[in-house]
């Protein structure tokens, strides 16, 4: 593959140059389930303030529980997932933390 440097000269990238951050797949998932009774915006806010994402990140996730029954709301280590499950079960949103 070739890009271009902020120079215009060609530079390539060979697959020394790749890294992927792959730890994610080693921390824990709250799962945030569809539920008959939460609407999107009040989703939405929580995602936001407790999840600590943009408001578009969180409408994309709302969507995705809508659509699918379940989504990925936050990977994190389970001590940091757990006080944002409980508060989720507080508000009445279904959710798990699912261990990799």
């Amino acid at each position: 593959m070739m890009m271009t440097g902020v120079t215009g000269s060609p530079k390539t990238i060979t697959d020394e140059d790749v890294t992927l951050d792959l730890s994610f797949m080693e921390d824990s998932k709250l799962v945030l389930y569809n539920d008959d009774h939460n609407s999107f915006d009040r989703v939405i806010m929580a995602l936001i303030v407790y999840c600590q994402i943009s408001s578009a990140k969180a409408a994309e996730i709302a969507m995705k529980v809508h659509n699918e029954g379940k989504a990925v709301a936050k990977y994190g280590s389970r001590d940091k997932l757990e006080p944002i499950a409980k508060i989720f079960g507080e508000l009445d949103l279904t959710c798990e933390i699912e261990d990799p």
